[in-house]
Protein backbone atom coordinates (compact mmCIF):
# COMPACT_ATOMS: atom_id res chain seq x y z
CA UNK A 1 0.00 0.00 0.00
CA UNK A 2 2.87 2.32 1.07
CA UNK A 3 4.59 1.83 -2.50
CA UNK A 4 0.89 2.10 -4.57
CA UNK A 5 0.46 5.34 -2.22
CA UNK A 6 4.00 6.75 -2.74
CA UNK A 7 3.77 6.04 -6.61
CA UNK A 8 0.85 8.58 -6.55
CA UNK A 9 2.22 11.25 -4.96
CA UNK A 10 5.29 11.32 -7.01
CA UNK A 11 3.28 10.98 -10.45
CA UNK A 12 4.46 7.97 -11.24
CA UNK A 13 1.19 6.54 -10.80
CA UNK A 14 -2.55 7.51 -12.10
CA UNK A 15 -5.29 6.65 -9.34
CA UNK A 16 -5.98 3.67 -11.37
CA UNK A 17 -2.20 2.80 -11.47
CA UNK A 18 -2.05 3.07 -7.85
CA UNK A 19 -5.34 0.92 -6.74
CA UNK A 20 -3.67 -1.87 -9.51
CA UNK A 21 -0.24 -1.36 -8.08
CA UNK A 22 -1.64 -2.44 -4.67
CA UNK A 23 -3.50 -5.59 -5.85
CA UNK A 24 -0.73 -6.59 -7.45
CA UNK A 25 1.48 -5.91 -4.16
CA UNK A 26 -0.49 -7.59 -1.87
CA UNK A 27 -0.85 -10.52 -4.26
CA UNK A 28 2.90 -10.61 -4.51
CA UNK A 29 4.11 -9.87 -1.05
CA UNK A 30 2.01 -12.47 0.76
CA UNK A 31 2.58 -15.16 -1.79
CA UNK A 32 6.16 -14.82 -0.62
CA UNK A 33 8.89 -12.43 0.67
CA UNK A 34 11.45 -12.87 -1.79
CA UNK A 35 8.72 -12.35 -4.32
CA UNK A 36 7.85 -8.93 -3.08
CA UNK A 37 11.11 -7.23 -2.74
CA UNK A 38 12.16 -8.31 -6.49
CA UNK A 39 8.19 -6.08 -7.29
CA UNK A 40 9.27 -3.27 -5.31
CA UNK A 41 12.78 -3.61 -6.36
CA UNK A 42 11.82 -3.35 -10.18
CA UNK A 43 9.11 -0.50 -9.37
CA UNK A 44 11.05 1.61 -6.90
CA UNK A 45 14.25 1.14 -9.57
CA UNK A 46 12.12 2.07 -12.87
CA UNK A 47 9.89 4.68 -11.66
CA UNK A 48 13.49 6.78 -10.20
CA UNK A 49 15.16 6.11 -13.75
CA UNK A 50 12.00 7.92 -15.25
CA UNK A 51 13.42 10.88 -13.67
CA UNK A 52 16.65 10.91 -15.10
CA UNK A 53 17.81 13.10 -17.28
CA UNK A 54 14.49 14.46 -18.31
CA UNK A 55 15.50 17.44 -19.86
CA UNK A 56 16.70 15.15 -22.67
CA UNK A 57 13.95 12.47 -22.89
CA UNK A 58 11.70 15.44 -23.39
CA UNK A 59 13.89 16.34 -26.82
CA UNK A 60 13.61 12.68 -28.09
CA UNK A 61 10.24 11.48 -26.83
CA UNK A 62 6.89 13.06 -27.43
CA UNK A 63 5.06 11.00 -25.23
CA UNK A 64 7.94 11.33 -22.26
CA UNK A 65 5.60 12.39 -18.85
CA UNK A 66 7.68 13.03 -15.74
CA UNK A 67 7.74 10.11 -13.19
CA UNK A 68 5.57 8.13 -16.02
CA UNK A 69 2.17 8.51 -14.79
CA UNK A 70 1.42 4.65 -15.57
CA UNK A 71 -2.33 4.08 -15.19
CA UNK A 72 -4.20 0.64 -14.47
CA UNK A 73 -3.79 -0.72 -17.62
CA UNK A 74 0.34 -0.59 -17.92
CA UNK A 75 0.13 -1.53 -14.31
CA UNK A 76 -1.48 -4.69 -15.22
CA UNK A 77 0.34 -5.40 -18.52
CA UNK A 78 3.62 -5.34 -16.49
CA UNK A 79 2.28 -7.12 -13.48
CA UNK A 80 -0.46 -9.43 -14.44
CA UNK A 81 1.48 -12.49 -15.91
CA UNK A 82 3.82 -12.54 -12.28
CA UNK A 83 0.97 -11.99 -10.25
CA UNK A 84 -0.62 -14.91 -11.67
CA UNK A 85 2.95 -16.63 -10.90
CA UNK A 86 3.24 -15.56 -7.38
CA UNK A 87 -0.23 -16.93 -6.33
CA UNK A 88 0.31 -19.97 -8.26
CA UNK A 89 3.60 -20.53 -6.27
CA UNK A 90 1.69 -19.98 -2.81
CA UNK A 91 -0.91 -22.22 -3.83
CA UNK A 92 1.81 -24.69 -4.72
CA UNK A 93 3.48 -24.67 -1.29
CA UNK A 94 0.35 -24.12 0.09
CA UNK A 95 2.83 -22.08 3.47
CA UNK A 96 5.34 -25.77 3.77
CA UNK A 97 9.16 -25.34 4.25
CA UNK A 98 11.18 -26.20 1.56
CA UNK A 99 11.64 -30.20 3.22
CA UNK A 100 8.02 -30.45 2.39
CA UNK A 101 8.48 -29.39 -0.82
CA UNK A 102 8.07 -33.13 -2.36
CA UNK A 103 6.59 -33.69 -5.88
CA UNK A 104 5.76 -29.50 -6.39
CA UNK A 105 9.28 -28.72 -6.44
CA UNK A 106 9.67 -28.48 -10.27
CA UNK A 107 6.61 -26.34 -10.33
CA UNK A 108 7.76 -24.11 -7.64
CA UNK A 109 10.95 -23.49 -9.01
CA UNK A 110 9.49 -22.95 -12.48
CA UNK A 111 7.28 -20.82 -11.01
CA UNK A 112 10.34 -18.99 -9.37
CA UNK A 113 12.56 -18.93 -12.42
CA UNK A 114 9.59 -17.41 -14.74
CA UNK A 115 8.73 -15.07 -12.19
CA UNK A 116 12.18 -13.51 -12.06
CA UNK A 117 12.92 -13.84 -15.31
CA UNK A 118 9.54 -12.43 -16.49
CA UNK A 119 10.62 -9.14 -13.77
CA UNK A 120 14.39 -9.34 -15.10
CA UNK A 121 12.74 -8.95 -18.99
CA UNK A 122 10.76 -6.14 -17.72
CA UNK A 123 13.34 -4.22 -15.83
CA UNK A 124 16.50 -4.86 -18.52
CA UNK A 125 14.46 -3.43 -21.20
CA UNK A 126 13.16 0.10 -18.88
CA UNK A 127 16.90 0.68 -17.79
CA UNK A 128 17.72 0.75 -21.39
CA UNK A 129 15.24 2.77 -22.69
CA UNK A 130 16.03 4.92 -19.69
CA UNK A 131 19.54 5.31 -19.97
CA UNK A 132 20.56 4.70 -23.26
CA UNK A 133 18.67 7.44 -24.88
CA UNK A 134 21.41 9.47 -22.30
CA UNK A 135 24.31 7.93 -24.44
CA UNK A 136 26.44 10.67 -25.61
CA UNK A 137 27.31 8.00 -28.76
CA UNK A 138 24.55 7.97 -31.71
CA UNK A 139 22.30 4.75 -31.02
CA UNK A 140 22.62 2.26 -34.27
CA UNK A 141 19.46 0.60 -35.57
CA UNK A 142 19.73 -2.64 -34.40
CA UNK A 143 18.72 -4.72 -37.94
CA UNK A 144 21.17 -2.51 -40.14
CA UNK A 145 23.36 -1.16 -37.41
CA UNK A 146 22.54 2.37 -39.41
CA UNK A 147 23.49 5.33 -37.20
CA UNK A 148 20.05 7.14 -36.32
CA UNK A 149 18.90 9.48 -33.89
CA UNK A 150 18.67 9.11 -29.90
CA UNK A 151 14.86 7.95 -29.22
CA UNK A 152 14.47 6.08 -32.84
CA UNK A 153 12.44 2.53 -32.08
CA UNK A 154 14.88 -0.86 -32.31
CA UNK A 155 18.00 1.84 -31.10
CA UNK A 156 20.92 0.05 -29.43
CA UNK A 157 24.05 1.22 -27.86
CA UNK A 158 26.42 0.12 -25.61
CA UNK A 159 25.47 1.92 -22.78
CA UNK A 160 21.80 0.85 -23.10
CA UNK A 161 22.79 -2.99 -23.84
CA UNK A 162 25.40 -2.60 -20.66
CA UNK A 163 22.11 -0.88 -18.66
CA UNK A 164 19.86 -3.70 -19.62
CA UNK A 165 22.22 -6.45 -18.39
CA UNK A 166 22.16 -4.45 -15.27
CA UNK A 167 18.72 -4.27 -14.84
CA UNK A 168 18.13 -8.13 -15.33
CA UNK A 169 21.25 -8.16 -12.74
CA UNK A 170 19.60 -6.27 -10.22
CA UNK A 171 16.48 -8.39 -9.96
CA UNK A 172 17.95 -11.38 -9.97
CA UNK A 173 20.17 -9.83 -6.86
CA UNK A 174 17.04 -8.58 -5.33
CA UNK A 175 15.36 -12.10 -5.48
CA UNK A 176 18.55 -14.00 -4.42
CA UNK A 177 19.38 -11.82 -1.28
CA UNK A 178 15.82 -11.41 -0.38
CA UNK A 179 15.58 -15.54 -0.74
CA UNK A 180 18.52 -16.39 1.74
CA UNK A 181 15.80 -14.55 3.80
CA UNK A 182 13.20 -16.50 3.35
CA UNK A 183 11.95 -19.76 5.53
CA UNK A 184 11.00 -21.08 2.28
CA UNK A 185 13.50 -20.86 -0.56
CA UNK A 186 16.92 -19.98 1.36
CA UNK A 187 18.00 -23.56 0.69
CA UNK A 188 16.23 -23.99 -2.89
CA UNK A 189 19.54 -25.95 -4.45
CA UNK A 190 18.69 -23.78 -7.88
CA UNK A 191 18.46 -20.62 -6.05
CA UNK A 192 21.54 -19.05 -7.22
CA UNK A 193 20.81 -19.75 -11.19
CA UNK A 194 18.28 -16.64 -10.92
CA UNK A 195 21.64 -14.36 -11.00
CA UNK A 196 22.75 -15.29 -14.58
CA UNK A 197 19.04 -15.90 -15.72
CA UNK A 198 18.30 -12.20 -14.66
CA UNK A 199 21.21 -10.97 -16.79
CA UNK A 200 20.31 -13.05 -19.83
CA UNK A 201 16.91 -12.00 -19.58
CA UNK A 202 17.65 -8.31 -19.02
CA UNK A 203 19.02 -8.56 -22.58
CA UNK A 204 17.07 -10.63 -24.47
CA UNK A 205 14.37 -8.99 -23.38
CA UNK A 206 15.63 -5.38 -24.51
CA UNK A 207 17.17 -7.19 -27.71
CA UNK A 208 13.60 -8.32 -28.62
CA UNK A 209 12.10 -4.93 -27.90
CA UNK A 210 14.56 -3.49 -29.94
CA UNK A 211 13.65 -5.82 -32.63
CA UNK A 212 9.85 -5.11 -32.61
CA UNK A 213 10.75 -1.42 -32.62
CA UNK A 214 13.12 -1.80 -35.99
CA UNK A 215 10.69 -3.84 -37.55
CA UNK A 216 7.11 -3.32 -36.74
CA UNK A 217 7.19 0.82 -34.75
CA UNK A 218 9.90 2.28 -36.72
CA UNK A 219 10.11 5.72 -36.82
CA UNK A 220 13.02 8.13 -36.59
CA UNK A 221 12.82 9.92 -33.62
CA UNK A 222 13.50 13.23 -35.79
CA UNK A 223 9.92 12.16 -37.51
CA UNK A 224 7.73 12.52 -34.35
CA UNK A 225 9.26 16.15 -32.97
CA UNK A 226 6.60 18.98 -32.63
CA UNK A 227 7.59 21.85 -34.91
CA UNK A 228 7.69 23.78 -31.47
CA UNK A 229 9.03 21.95 -28.98
CA UNK A 230 11.62 19.81 -29.75
CA UNK A 231 9.98 16.37 -28.15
Amino acid sequence: MCVALGGYKKRSLSVSGAWSAFVVGWVTCTAEFALGVTLIAFFVSSSLLTRVGGGIKRKTDEDYKEGGQRDWVQVVCNGGVPTVLAALFSLLLGGSQPHRMGTAAPLVCACVFAFVGYYACCCGDTWASELGVLSKTPPRLITTLEVVPAGTNGGISVLGTAASAAGGLFVGVSFFVASLLSTQLSSAPWLSWVLPLGVAAGVIGSTIDSLLGATIQFRHAVDRIPTLTLF
